[in-house]
């Protein structure tokens, strides 16, 4: 059976639109193309792997956000193969998406496990997802990305050019935070403004 790229990620983007807004298509689109960017430093790196296991990472998520990382890889392993993948692909898809959570208690089994969570943690900060809690009304996601957002970059990021790219993103989420009008923002605004210590 030959390889179906194009259907095992159309598969991941039918379940990613039964998962919330901070979850779905356009946060795995965005953790795909900042995995691939940083890949491109690190020929080791698999693109297949990484491209796969982008789309695939929170598939999980629409049966519990507890626990969603193994549940997106088994998912993924299981499946993968109805596409023509190999079980040793569709094997180290699993080990790049097993322990991307923030609150994973072990690191990437693989390197492209490492970019994918650099990736996951770097859209985090974009002003796309940003945008996006906000108008779903998501605030929870909100607290719960201000309070992760001082350990990431030195703390769970992998890559000095996920470093840098944190440090963009960082300065751009602080000047969104500034000029954001939405009213339920407001609690938020000095939280954000406040975000230096990088410990």
């Amino acid at each position: 059976m030959a390889v179906n790229k194009k259907k095992a990620i159309e598969r991941a983007k039918e379940l990613l639109g039964k998962t919330d807004a901070s979850h779905g298509l356009l946060h795995a689109g965005r953790v795909v193309m900042y995995s691939l960017k940083i890949a491109d430093n690190y020929l080791e790196a698999d693109q297949e792997v990484i491209e796969i296991a982008g789309w695939w990472h929170d598939v999980g998520r629409i049966y519990s956000d507890k626990g969603h990382q193994l549940k997106s890889a088994e998912m993924a392993e299981a499946e993968l193969p109805d596409f023509g993948y190999s079980k040793d692909f569709s094997r180290e898809v699993y080990k790049a998406i097993v322990d991307h959570s923030s609150h994973a208690k072990e690191l990437p089994k693989n390197i492209e496990g490492k970019l994918i969570k650099d990736a996951d943690k770097l859209e985090f900060l974009t002003l796309e997802r940003w945008r996006e809690t906000i108008d779903a009304g998501l605030y929870h996601y909100i607290d719960m990305a201000i309070d992760d957002i001082p350990k990431i970059r030195n703390k769970l990021l992998f890559f000095p050019e996920s470093k840098k790219e944190f440090d963009k993103l960082l300065t751009a989420l602080k000047e969104f935070a500034k000029l954001e009008k939405e009213p339920s923002f407001d609690p938020y605004k000095m939280r954000i403004a406040n975000l230096e210590n990088l410990d």
